[in-house]
């Protein structure tokens, strides 16, 4: 699903959030693929939506912009959690208003959220019966659907 919107203000608001965010960091390198990977630190309480948004972008400002694409965190939004999992969408664009949404996983370590692998954590889906929630799925039941069959 693809929406072109100005996102200009929103970037140069997260980009500052970024940097603010920067002074909380204590990960000096990102997680191997197919692990959490590590983010923020931020005090969370339970589904605490500041706190997954700046593990968001902390993420994304340690990953993403480090893959030369040009394109960075817009907007987060949508926040749901379950357990000690949580799941929102994201908006990534250029700020250009060439921008595309997608859904990130996190999961609550400790009082940390950390961006989760969604390709892991969701399981081995059972061609049998693809709508269950694969037996290996780390995700809880309630956010299953939205945060890994959902394109």
């Amino acid at each position: 699903m693809s929406r072109a919107r100005s996102g200009v203000p929103l970037a140069l608001a997260v980009m500052g959030f970024a940097v603010t965010l920067a002074s909380c960091t204590s990960a000096d390198e990102p997680a191997a693929r197919g692990s959490v990977a590590a983010t923020a630190t931020v005090t969370a309480s339970a589904c605490d939506p500041a706190a997954v948004s700046a593990a968001i972008a902390d993420s994304y400002a340690r990953t993403k912009a480090s893959e030369g694409t040009g394109l960075a965190l817009q907007d987060v939004s949508g926040v749901q959690c379950a357990d000690d999992w949580a799941i929102a969408m994201v908006r990534i664009g250029d700020g250009l208003g060439h921008d595309f949404e997608d859904r990130e996983v996190l999961q609550l370590v400790g009082d940390v959220w950390q961006v989760a692998d969604r390709m892991v954590v969701c399981g081995t889906v059972n061609p049998r019966r693809p709508a269950a929630v694969p037996d290996d799925a780390q995700v809880p039941e309630p956010l299953y659907l939205i945060a890994c069959q959902t394109d």
